[in-house]
């Protein structure tokens, strides 16, 4: 039996070929509908960039197209193929989850679980605290400083880039606090050793006022500890 291929009307004739990264198309910041067409066209998605520019003119949705990365098929139709560029199904996205209280290596080890980046690249990047944005003031401790939270990063990203943001959401929140940049390694430190000194979450609160753990007497009794602390 002879295999069916459908005809194309932008391939007329050729029958569909797929690939593991073929279809991926990567939206840049600031990227121009032309620019955008001349990605699709190089990533076989489409024929032509007139023919996107054309399929743009048409759909004035098309400027609302985001930066990000795409999962297309190939050999579509300019108009299909921005329809698909504006179904944030299509987006490929990587999301991490960083629970409450884990550790460096934990969290390493969730991230490249979650993302597919070697372990070892990922404990490349950790042993360098100050270049992700750690202060000096934490000589080169990067415990407690990578906040738990959910985080989306774009295939690719790098894992310095990986973590930044979650040392700068920790000094989002003590900046939040007024906490000073003196004092936040200490206020750090001092939620650590109410967690290794606690069993159960009621017991953080009367562990860390017994440190004196300022910001942690102010938050709400099951997490009467700082922001991003471990």
């Amino acid at each position: 039996v002879m295999p069916h291929y459908t005809r194309h009307p932008t391939f007329p004739g050729t029958p569909p070929r797929s690939g593991p990264d073929a279809g991926q198309v990567v939206v840049k910041p600031g990227d121009s509908g032309v620019a955008c067409g001349s990605t699709l066209v190089q990533k076989n998605v489409v024929l032509s960039t007139q023919a996107f520019a054309k399929a743009l003119a048409a759909n004035p949705a098309g400027k609302s197209i985001q930066p990000g990365t795409y999962k297309l098929s190939l050999e579509m139709r300019a108009t299909d193929a921005l329809a698909a560029l504006l179904d944030p199904l299509n987006r490929v996205e990587l999301k991490v989850t960083i629970p409450d209280w884990l550790r460096v290596t934990q969290i390493l080890e969730k991230v490249a679980g979650s993302t597919g980046i070697p372990l070892a690249d990922l404990q490349k990047a950790a042993a360098d605290p100050n270049a992700l944005g750690v202060p000096a003031a934490a000589a080169g401790n990067l415990e407690g400083w990578l906040f738990p939270a959910t985080y989306t990063y774009q295939p690719g990203t790098n894992p310095v880039d990986i973590l930044a943001p979650m040392v700068a959401k920790t000094i989002a929140g003590l900046d939040g606090r007024k906490v000073a940049e003196a004092d936040r390694e200490t206020v750090l430190s001092k939620a650590r050793t109410a967690e290794r000194e606690s069993k159960h979450d009621g017991e953080r609160g009367k562990v860390a006022r017994g440190t004196g753990t300022t910001a942690a007497r102010r938050r709400k009794p099951r997490r009467e500890y700082p922001p991003g602390a471990r």
